[in-house]
């Protein structure tokens, strides 16, 4: 047997250690009771993403009150504790969140809400746009 993993070797030990880390996540931020507690993620310098992303952060960060408002689906609601996009890539002490730059579904809503924003769509149908878009990859976070 050479030492060349299979791709269906490498695929399960990806999905592995993905849900052990997405589990570690999820019982780290939790206290007492089964509501998820925001989880304590790194911060990170813009400096150290690529360009794009970083133009991403600084879009979310100057548009709070609508990112607020709009859910994320990576599944951080479940298992990071975050509320709304806006704790993916920002943190509450107003430093930027690691979270966001390897989530491509966070950077994919975020960057659509900046393009609907821009045809002129308010808060409720930005969120319904999103709503349509991304719930096929599982529950929002819970937005109020």
């Amino acid at each position: 047997m050479s030492g060349r993993l299979s791709r269906r070797g490498f695929l399960r030990g990806c999905l592995g250690a993905g849900a052990a880390a997405a589990l570690a996540g999820w019982t780290a931020g939790c206290g007492g009771d089964s509501t998820p507690k925001r989880a304590q993620s790194a911060s990170i310098a813009l400096s150290q993403v690529p360009p794009a992303v970083g133009a991403t952060y600084r879009y979310v960060a100057a548009n709070r009150a609508l990112a607020a408002h709009v859910p994320c689906y990576c599944g951080c609601g479940q298992f990071e504790g975050h509320q709304s996009l806006w704790d993916c890539f920002m943190k509450e002490n107003g430093e930027f969140d690691e979270h966001a730059s390897g989530c491509m579904i966070c950077l994919d809503i975020a960057r659509d809400v900046e393009t609907l924003s821009k045809q002129g769509l308010d808060v409720k149908a930005t969120r319904a746009a999103i709503d349509a878009k991304y719930r096929q990859y599982g529950p929002p976070t819970r937005t109020q």
